[in-house]
């Protein structure tokens, strides 16, 4: 082989050499980036409502039920539990130790807002974006591996509510009663989602987060009837799904069910995991 093309297989080679290392590299940067943009996206966020005094379901719950399987399984959901700032000190140590959210003022549809306004600027302070927000109860057993499967589906993520719906609810005039809206002059309440979990858009967390912060909203006694009156009037899309239950009785396949005791959410979750039933195996 003649000098001359010796020296061109050389270049040649060193140009191959330096081309795939380049590509390697580059693809390379894609993972980091595609993982980092990972780490900072959650497709969804949940609220569990809960009080204070509570702190044995929350265990449950953490520890046997849904919330620990959701955790283990879905790094891309973030679970949040939002209480009341406790009393017992004690409480209040353990609630700090587990990063729950505590909100301080007066309870009623502020204490969703409260939740809300942390997704809200939990996005804008940590740059962490988010798909969907679901409110939920700690009496509420989720069936996370339905849900996520059917937010593939779901559309669109814009002024959507899913769930269950309670459509002319009675305005309550008891007297002491914990959900007595006396500041409320309509006798019914426009359509609002039912507190024993359902999922809502960003937009409309976004929205909402915003005029509490500016003043706009009153701290309706009825937090999820609250709901429905704050968005009422942009219309947003509520989509009714039968699966969200909410009276007592266990079926399959369910989105969640309500309501649990430690015991039987402890039960349930066991089931689904062995057979994938939550009501028996």
């Amino acid at each position: 082989m003649r000098p001359r093309h010796k020296k061109i297989l050389f270049i040649s080679g060193l140009f191959l050499l330096f081309y795939f290392a380049f590509i390697k590299n580059v693809e390379e940067e894609q993972e980091t980036r595609t993982f980092k943009k990972e780490q900072n996206h959650y497709r969804l966020v949940i609220g569990v409502e809960s009080k204070p005094e509570n702190f044995e379901l929350r265990k449950t719950l953490r520890e046997k039920a849904w919330v620990r399987y959701a955790r283990e399984k879905y790094p891309e959901v973030l679970i949040k539990f939002v209480l009341k700032f406790p009393e017992d000190r004690s409480l209040l140590e353990q609630t700090r130790q587990e990063d729950d959210l505590i909100w301080t003022m007066d309870g009623g549809a502020f204490k969703t807002l409260t939740f809300f306004n942390w997704v809200t600027n939990m996005e804008d302070n940590n740059d962490k974006s988010f798909d969907w927000v679901m409110k939920t109860s700690e009496h509420t057993w989720v069936n996370i591996d339905l849900i996520m499967e059917e937010l593939d589906t779901l559309y669109p993520n814009k002024k959507h509510v899913w769930g269950r719906f309670l459509k002319n609810g009675k305005r309550l005039k008891t007297p002491g009663s914990l959900y007595s809206d006396f500041d409320f002059s309509a006798d019914k309440y426009p359509k609002y989602p039912s507190g024993t979990g359902y999922i809502i858009s960003p937009d409309l967390v976004r929205w909402m987060s915003e005029q509490w912060e500016s003043g706009w909203f009153w701290n309706w006694t009825n937090d999820d009837a609250g709901v429905g009156i704050y968005i009422c009037g942009i219309f947003p899309k509520m989509t009714e799904d039968p699966r969200f239950l909410v009276s007592g009785v266990c079926k399959s396949p369910a989105l969640l069910s309500f309501p649990h005791t430690s015991t039987s959410m402890a039960s349930t979750q066991a089931n689904y995991e062995k057979c994938q039933n939550p009501c028996k195996c």
